[in-house]
């Protein structure tokens, strides 16, 4: 069963690698944008520690937009093989949960308000 998350990248010592992977993918962006940005990363197949992380509560919640209040991973690398997101915990300590780049579907950046963004254009257009 395919799921969905959203990541941005996490400010540590290899943002301009990962920055550098994201526009050789097409991610055109300036780097303050990119290091800014929420992703959407489109899975193939969920993977259970995901759910499990979720299920006991470690995500934070961030407003990310007018519309959408979001639970947001961390990017710690990417490159050829997939991506690597970090997890931090005070108490639980560190840990990385990476994704093969065969699991990914698709990388977007259109969230909830740039879509609705979109459909109002649209709808101002009929």
């Amino acid at each position: 069963m395919s799921c969905t998350i959203k990541a941005k990248i996490f400010v540590f010592d290899n943002e301009t690698k990962i920055i550098n992977m994201f526009k050789k993918i097409g991610f055109d962006y300036d780097d303050s944008y990119l290091l800014k940005n929420i992703f959407t990363i489109q899975l193939k197949e969920n993977i259970s520690i995901l759910d499990s992380l979720q299920d006991f509560g470690y995500f934070k919640k961030i407003r990310s937009g007018k519309y959408d209040l979001e639970e947001i991973w961390e990017i710690r690398d990417f490159n050829e093989y997939g991506i690597s997101l970090y997890i931090a915990h005070p108490n639980a300590g560190d840990g990385v949960v990476f994704i093969n780049k065969e699991n990914i579907v698709s990388i977007h950046d259109f969230r909830i308000n740039k879509l609705m963004q979109i459909k109002e254009y649209a709808d101002s257009k009929m």
